[in-house]
């Protein structure tokens, strides 16, 4: 929530401060009609992808995992006039934890597909070539595999969470199988450093449930090389 906060709090305090630079600076208002005029851009990207788990019922924790993502996503510009895009892009995410809920030898592994459809509007900052470029949009996330590990006794045994049988034999959220597809919603900033660097901060969390009264929030640090 703190998160979430510092975002929404920044893409305003940036937009505010942008729009009084612009309205009053003809030189960086034929910077910014100079974006507008640009044919978009596109990116191969990296993130780190801190993830929460958060299970909607009493006693129950949250749960922290590591994911890491790559991908590409394509900048296209709404109209000459404007420096208004909208980006999409396609991008692979692995997400893992071990020792899942502090039982010792029980590992996750999660790879999912995720289409980030964005409104952005590009800023340039005056008598320099950095672009800022505050976002929201929703994605779509499909979950490709994922499995719990349990490595005790002589073999390990692997539990499908989007397999019914598997899901009753762990006894876990009522035995149920875990959602393939998924919607959520993000906000962030994101800065272009001269035409080939893109650096990037957002947050998101599902709108759709992964599993019962379960949701996952994403905070994503991204780098990218822009082309």
């Amino acid at each position: 929530m703190k998160t979430k906060f510092f975002l929404t709090a920044a893409l305003v305090a940036m937009s505010l401060s942008a729009s009084a630079q612009f309205t009053d600076n003809s030189a960086s208002t034929a910077s910014v009609s100079s974006i507008g005029n640009s044919s978009g851009w596109g990116y191969a990207y990296v993130e780190y992808n801190p993830l929460t788990v958060k299970i909607d019922e009493k006693g129950a924790d949250d749960v922290s995992m590591t994911a890491f993502s790559a991908g590409y996503s394509q900048a296209f510009p709404v109209s000459q006039g404007t420096p208004l895009f909208v980006e999409a892009g396609l991008g692979l995410m692995y997400a893992n934890k071990s020792d899942f809920d502090d039982i010792d030898d029980l590992d996750f592994a999660m790879v999912s597909a995720k289409i980030p459809v964005n409104i952005m509007y590009a800023f340039n900052l005056p008598n320099s070539e950095i672009s800022i470029i505050p976002f929201g949009g929703l994605t779509l996330r499909g979950n490709i595999s994922g499995k719990f590990t349990y490595k005790g006794g002589k073999k390990d045994k692997e539990y499908d969470v989007f397999d019914k049988k598997d899901m009753d034999d762990m006894g876990m959220l009522d035995g149920k199988a875990w959602s393939r597809l998924q919607v959520g919603w993000q906000i962030g900033l994101k800065a272009r450093l001269g035409s080939s660097f893109l650096v990037g901060l957002s947050y998101g969390n599902d709108m759709s449930e992964i599993a019962k009264k379960t949701t996952i929030s994403t905070t994503s640090l991204t780098v990218g090389f822009a082309f």
